[in-house]
């Protein structure tokens, strides 16, 4: 390489970087004020009643790992309780990933690190505000860690990072099951390729994977909830994942949809170099890669969000050829000029400015039904309050508002898809059960059943016995539809609509007996006598 190309090279790179740099300010700043959504409502909704003295799998019907929750929970314990703080976690989560990607890029190029590291943020950021802080995230941070970790065992001939290593794919199964096999799988192969050092590694990798399970199984046991968790959460895992799956083909067509420009001038890269082997650290970035690709198509749903560990060691392995091929010749030369140009002056840009136009001032839902509970009892409806949701909004106002529900169940798909296996039935049965035991004062439902394509209220229909008994013993105190839609991610969504029923007659708070008529009325003086 003559030494203009050196300096052309050397110039790119300090123009990327500063490029990147600049688009990752933009990014924090276009996004800090994203409201709490989505799952992460719902979540932290869990980590409240956890609080609270409701425990998980027993108290809680959830199909989420132990490993997910405590991530809320912990966030909720150190950071704060509000949208802010998780912000500042997800942003937290993003210097990580490009810090951990840094330090894997290092020794040839840690500006390649720094490109992966911003258009994984970029592309995270870019897929809405519903995905903030979500579980693959997490994922693909703490993976990327360990990858840190264990290249720096194997670089330095140092095993005791590999604990580092262990500790974070241990936390990687804890929160997504799939992700079982990835550390295993390294383990194995760094006892390959290094036997000299193999035992100590794999003793030390061995500790640190261990660590989280045996700290999950023994949180578990603490719960008295081990037994639960290994039958009921299993079923109602193995059928959530049965619903709304897209075919392989569709999958594996979006499973880098955002890359495959990136990925087609990788691939032409490498022909031209005409690399004649993989290398260690390769190696182990291609077995993540198959294991994130299998958790990706074994979950079936095609989310974004649950291609985030696949997209970070592509992206990873991406960048290093790319910047690579800057001190390369010719046509490979050209390829890593057009890659790293087309992510630093397009792809990261297009992202940033996608996600900053996110209408994140809109919370028209959450506001009404805040205004209606406030109105129909305020803090008198703790325990007196039962959600018919998933991840409509209707948790994210009972966590503002610190309610308690009047059941453990927080998932309607359990109770209004189509049976399987008997789950619906068994939660149905448990659900009714409860309602006997602990009638609601108010019922809130809100349209559409996640993740089915049903909409409006017809999801009531499902189960004939629960609308009777809605039709029966509630009568409709309000329909409410906030007039914007929402523009939250890259396509607008109608805004979601939800009822509230009010509980005709019988001891509802404090045991009072309310009137045959002027629903609102009593509901105000039973929350002024708790009061």
């Amino acid at each position: 390489m003559n030494e203009p190309a050196r300096r052309a090279a050397a110039l790119c790179r300090w123009i990327a970087a500063g490029i990147l740099a600049l688009s990752f300010l933009l990014l924090l700043v276009g996004t800090l004020h994203w409201p709490l959504a989505g799952d992460a409502s719902l979540m932290h909704y869990v980590a409240f009643l956890m609080v609270r003295a409701k425990t998980p799998y027993r108290d809680i019907v959830e199909m989420n790992m132990p490993g997910a929750l405590m991530v809320d929970f912990l966030v909720i314990h150190t950071l704060g309780a509000g949208s802010m703080a998780w912000r500042a976690f997800d942003f937290a989560l993003m210097g990580a990933s490009i810090l951990a990607m840094i330090e894997v890029a290092r020794p040839r190029d840690w500006v390649a690190g720094l490109y992966a590291g911003v258009l994984l943020a970029a592309i995270h950021a870019s897929d809405g505000i519903f995905d903030a802080g979500q579980r693959d995230f997490v994922v693909a941070v703490v993976i990327l860690i360990g990858y840190a970790a264990l290249f720096r065992a194997l670089r330095g001939n140092t095993p005791a990072w590999m604990l580092l290593f262990g500790l974070a794919m241990g936390i990687a199964a804890t929160i997504k099951p799939t992700f079982l096999l990835l550390g295993p799988a390294l383990l194995v192969w760094v006892g390959f390729v290094r036997r000299s050092q193999g035992l100590r590694s794999l003793a030390w990798g061995v500790t640190g994977f261990f660590v989280p399970l045996l700290t999950t199984m023994a949180l578990l046991m603490r719960w008295h909830a081990l037994h639960v968790f290994l039958t009921g959460t299993r079923r109602i895992m193995v059928y959530h994942a049965s619903l709304a799956r897209r075919p392989i083909g569709w999958l594996l067509l979006h499973s880098v949809a955002p890359l495959w420009p990136l990925v087609g001038l990788g691939i032409f890269v490498v022909v031209f170099e005409r690399r004649r082997r993989l290398t260690i650290e390769g190696a182990a970035l291609g077995i993540g890669a198959v294991v994130s690709l299998f958790s990706y198509v074994v979950q079936a749903k095609g989310y974004p969000y649950q291609r985030y560990p696949l997209i970070a060691l592509v992206l990873l392995a991406i960048g290093i050829a790319l910047f690579r091929a800057l001190r390369g010749k010719g046509v490979v030369r050209v390829l890593g000029y057009a890659g790293v140009g087309f992510g630093v002056l397009f792809l990261a840009p297009r992202a940033v400015w996608r996600a900053d136009h996110y209408d994140w001032r809109n919370t028209e839902f959450l506001d009404l039904l805040e205004s209606d509970l406030d109105r129909l009892g305020g803090p008198a409806l703790s325990g007196h309050v039962q959600c018919i949701d998933t991840t409509g909004g209707c948790y994210n106002a009972l966590y503002e508002r610190q309610l308690i529900q009047s059941t453990g169940f927080l998932y309607d798909e359990f109770l209004f898809n189509d049976d399987r296996a008997g789950v619906v039935a068994d939660n149905r049965k448990a659900f009714w059960n409860a309602l006997q035991a602990h009638p609601p004062a108010l019922v809130v439902v809100v349209d559409g059943l996640f993740p089915s394509e049903i909409s409006g209220f017809d999801k009531l229909t499902r189960w004939p016995a629960f609308a009777t008994y809605l039709e029966e013993n509630y009568s409709v105190y309000a329909e409410r539809r906030p007039e914007h839609w929402v523009y939250w991610w890259r396509r607008g969504d109608p805004p979601k609509s939800y009822r509230l029923y009010v509980r005709k007659a019988g001891p509802v708070l404090d045991g009072l007996e309310r009137p045959a008529s002027r629903d609102e009325d009593w509901l105000n003086s039973a929350a002024m006598a708790e009061r």
